[in-house]
């Protein structure tokens, strides 16, 4: 069923959904992200981007962080 939407949502491609896993350390914990994607790239693009965000925010709310509000 999950692969159905996600093939309906990516378009009639003929290439498979893959589910690919990351994890980096933010904040002071794990973050794991999970995507399911075409390939790789797509999912690393994905996950550079979630945690792009994430390095944001930490910027903003640390409390270990002298410019952080």
């Amino acid at each position: 069923m999950l692969s159905a939407v996600l093939t309906a949502l990516l378009g009639s491609q003929n290439q498979a959904i893959q589910k690919f896993a990351f994890t980096e350390i933010h904040m002071g914990v794990e973050f794991r992200l999970a995507f399911y994607a075409t390939d790789r790239e797509q999912a690393e693009q994905a996950a550079a981007a979630a945690y792009a965000r994430v390095e944001q925010l930490e910027q903003e709310m640390s409390d270990y962080r002298p410019s952080s509000e």
